[in-house]
């Protein structure tokens, strides 16, 4: 099981979260609209097996 994951509330102001953050999670969630994958902002299995396709 991994633990390791990270949500945003897209709700909150970029200044109530870290910038850095704010901008992966934008950066996962365009790279998962463009690769017609479900936008969630989590690099799970699927965004990453689409990612590592890409090499």
């Amino acid at each position: 099981m991994n633990n390791n994951v990270i949500t945003v509330d897209l709700n909150a102001s970029p200044r109530t979260i870290s910038r850095p953050l704010y901008q992966y999670d934008k950066a996962v969630r365009r790279f998962q609209e463009a690769e017609r994958l479900d936008v969630d902002g989590i690099a799970g299995p699927k965004t990453w097996a689409r990612l590592l396709a890409r090499d």
